[in-house]
């Protein structure tokens, strides 16, 4: 059984890797981009969305009982094995 804060956990490093790219992506666009509109428009949507996903899913996280577990072979692995592989 694994808990399902370690999964949160593993989300929130995720993000912080997610975070990093963003930001090596925001450089790179507004340093070597071409000074127009259009560059800061598309940037700035690109920001909205990924403002608006972190915001839905947070939103759902904040829903989640965190104390659970995932049981991920209910009944052991040698039944799943039977059932899965064998199809008994």
């Amino acid at each position: 059984m694994i808990p399902l804060s370690y999964l949160l956990i593993a989300w929130l490093v995720l993000l912080v890797i997610f975070g990093i790219m963003l930001l090596l992506t925001l450089i790179q666009t507004l340093r070597h981009g071409l000074p127009t509109p259009t560059t800061y428009i598309l940037t700035t949507l690109f920001l909205t969305v990924i403002a608006l996903v972190l915001f839905g899913v947070s939103g759902h996280l904040l829903n989640v009982d965190w104390s659970q577990s995932v049981t991920l072979m209910p009944g052991g692995a040698e039944r799943a094995a039977n059932t899965y592989l064998l199809g008994l």
